[in-house]
């Protein structure tokens, strides 16, 4: 969520809110949305609690933002890439790697 109150979501995030909407509303059962969002059933019962909880920004990915686990920090990566430039410089990237 930015600082507007909007929510940046995709369109496979759009799809599986407007499916928790319809299995809280009664439109559609939970092994119908499991179906469609090719999940179990509990997870559609977790999706639906979060939904309640959070609303539609409950359904979208929390690791949108963020730094990945295996990101390498920035200082060794600097020095790794200065490292093969000075070496190594007729490597290509897969080489390198």
């Amino acid at each position: 969520m930015n600082g507007r109150g909007l929510i940046t979501a995709t369109m496979r995030e759009l799809e599986r809110v407007k499916i928790i909407e319809a299995v809280i509303e009664g439109r559609l059962r939970c092994f119908q949305a499991a179906e469609r969002l090719d999940l179990c059933e509990r997870q559609i019962s977790r999706l639906c609690r979060r939904y309640e909880a959070d609303g539609p920004a409950g359904l979208v990915s929390g690791k949108r933002g963020k730094p990945s686990n295996r990101e390498l920090p920035i200082d060794l990566r600097a020095r790794a890439m200065a490292l093969v430039r000075e070496r190594y410089a007729d490597f290509g990237p897969t080489l390198a790697c």
